[in-house]
């Protein structure tokens, strides 16, 4: 009997001990919080805050995750600074690289461990510029818009040609941008027949898929001078304009106006800056979320004006003047404070630190090219089929978005190395 009430009391023992255990993991399991528990506005916060690399891997934990960063919402709430990359031209006009290698300018090592492909077909192809992620594209020689695709995704879409294209035998100025109160795409070009016949057409994705959606808009007020690169703001595009009848030089286009207006330079700027010769040395950007001029008229200095509080003239600060830089365009301002300049033609980039007062010079390894191109924009996964609709353009995917085959000319990783520049060399910037 002993042997048995000895057995019976263990076993009850043994029994409760579980119990109390199960009871306070269940306890325990029912206090325990994961991010999946938090709202849903709230991870979209979260991870709009991340740079690309995080966000990339983001992508992989689950697939709810994966929906959030896909949604059209995460692009509206990103609050990442615009990333940077750099697309390469070879040493030969019959060969433009498709590969845009993202540059980490956040962690200071400036290497490029992520390429992405612009689509195959469309190789000797420019960038036009940047929108919420999407790049326009435009033929090399007649700098037709062509195609609006987004790297990340791999996915693109081609503009139809307008009828009665006029553009075999006219230079045509191009533009991408977006409308926040329709919530569409559009694509702009300037066909620019004579210096006194200039056309606006403008063509909005989603609407149409024929070549009659391009809706003429009249006459474009003032002629873009077609080399300089448009700079894009808040809905409006930029450009550096060549009319001696007008004291301003800055054209714009706004995108939900579907108007042009004129932006007032820096009330300094004189006849000098004016001239048709010197507005190629006059840069336009975007540095800290404002419209930028880098003025190089100069041969001694450049000086890089900030427009604080847009349209307003007053407004034009100087706020960084470089001595012996040569000629280079401001990209971006990057976390620490320092300026990235682009040099122009050349296979390098420069970090100005404005507290130091010195120069950081930048060389592109392993680029194998002459050239390069240098676009902020801030990646997206929004699909493209969001933006056309249902009924719009035709949604193609390039495969090797990610880019898993590799590219003979460009097996390598393109990465930045610090380094002193020549004096001689220094010379040579000035050469447009």
């Amino acid at each position: 009997m002993t042997f048995f009430f000895h057995y019976l009391t263990r076993t009850r023992k043994r029994k409760r001990r579980a119990q109390r255990i199960s009871s306070k993991a269940q306890h325990d399991a029912a206090n325990d919080t994961s991010i999946e528990d938090l709202p849903t506005h709230i991870v979209i916060d979260i991870l709009s805050r991340l740079s690309l690399k995080p966000v990339l891997i983001s992508r992989c934990v689950c697939k709810t995750w994966n929906l959030f960063i896909s949604d059209p919402l995460f692009i509206f709430n990103n609050h990442s600074t615009p990333e940077l990359f750099l697309r390469t031209d070879h040493s030969t006009t019959t060969c433009i690289s498709r590969t845009l290698h993202w540059v980490d300018t956040a962690t200071g090592n400036y290497h490029s461990d992520l390429r992405f492909n612009l689509p195959q077909r469309y190789s000797k192809y420019e960038i036009v510029n940047s929108c919420n992620g999407f790049l326009c594209l435009s033929k090399s020689l007649f700098k037709n818009p062509s195609i609006v695709c987004n790297p990340v995704t791999g996915e693109y879409v081609t503009i139809p040609k307008p009828q009665n294209d006029p553009t075999m035998t006219v230079n045509v100025v191009a533009a991408f941008g977006y409308s926040s109160k329709t919530n569409h795409y559009k694509v702009l070009r300037l066909v620019l027949c004579t210096s006194f016949f200039r056309i606006a057409e403008l063509y909005t994705l989603g609407t149409c898929t024929t070549s009659s959606s391009w809706r003429r808009l009249g006459f474009a007020p003032l002629a873009p001078i077609g080399g300089l690169c448009p700079t894009y703001l808040n809905g409006v595009i930029h450009w550096a304009c060549d009319d001696p009848e007008t004291c301003h030089f800055i054209v714009a286009f706004d995108f939900e106006q579907e108007c042009f207006c004129v932006v007032p330079p820096p009330s300094h700027f004189d006849a000098k800056q004016k001239k048709k010769e010197n507005l190629y040395y006059i840069n336009m950007g975007v540095l800290g979320g404002c419209l930028s001029i880098c003025d190089v008229t100069c041969s001694t200095h450049i000086d890089i004006w900030v427009m604080k509080e847009y349209h307003v003239q007053q407004s034009w600060t100087k706020q960084f003047s470089i001595d012996n830089c040569g000629l280079c365009r401001p990209i971006k301002l990057v976390a620490n404070g320092d300026v990235l300049l682009m040099f122009c033609k050349r296979q390098g980039l420069a970090l100005y630190d404005p507290v130091e007062k010195n120069i950081r010079y930048l060389e592109i390894r392993n680029a194998h090219s002459i050239a390069f191109q240098a676009v902020t924009f801030a990646p997206s996964f929004v699909s493209l089929r969001d933006v056309v609709g249902v009924d719009g353009l035709k949604v193609q995917n390039d495969r090797s978005r990610f880019d898993k085959c590799e590219l003979h000319e460009e097996a390598e990783t393109l990465f930045l190395v610090e380094r002193n520049l020549p004096e001689v060399l220094l010379e040579h910037l000035y050469i447009w």
